[in-house]
């Protein structure tokens, strides 16, 4: 069984966002001696994926991030994902990732970490220009970094947590 359910754990109507939540028979049991984990996730015979994703009329899903990549900015709850696939439709944008840093004002801000295509230059400003063509104000990155590659672990996953460190920061370039 296939649910998308919202944070009190109540079925959602389609069009709106919630994490998708299985359970059955052939629903894992739980991780090996990690029982926080296993709370975190398992509810009620249920697994809770950390998935999150819309439904729509005709009963499809539709995957629009992870729970734990959701950015809470001025009060808006977004999701990277979204800013990331404006960005990916950019011309001369190769890859893209987006983190949620800590701001005293928003309590987080958002960082797009930026990868050109070979041979092609841009710069904050026109980074910035096309997203506020493409996505609401709220939305819009208050931080734009261009690197040379996104760092990524072994699986070839980004490795998100490493781009909202200072350590990252000295290793990005400066803007054209």
């Amino acid at each position: 069984t296939v649910e998308v359910l919202d944070d009190r754990g109540m079925t959602i109507p389609s069009g709106q966002t919630g994490e998708i939540v299985v359970s059955g028979p052939n629903v894992m049991l739980g991780y090996w001696n990690q029982p926080e984990e296993n709370k975190d996730v398992l509810k009620n015979g249920r697994l809770y994926t950390g998935d999150l994703a819309t439904r729509d009329e005709d009963g499809y899903l539709w995957v629009v991030g992870r729970k734990k990549e959701i950015i809470k900015s001025g009060g808006n709850r977004l999701s990277a994902k979204e800013i990331e696939d404006h960005l990916l439709a950019h011309e001369k944008i190769l890859e893209a990732c987006v983190v949620g840093v800590a701001d005293d004002v928003l309590g987080e801000a958002i960082r797009a970490v930026v990868v050109l295509k070979p041979g092609v230059e841009a710069d904050r400003n026109e980074i910035l220009h096309y997203c506020r063509l493409h996505l609401a104000n709220f939305k819009v990155p208050k931080q734009i970094l261009f690197v040379d590659t996104l760092p990524k672990y072994q699986s070839g996953k980004v490795n998100r947590p490493l781009l909202k460190t200072d350590e990252f920061l000295a290793t990005v370039r400066k803007p054209v």
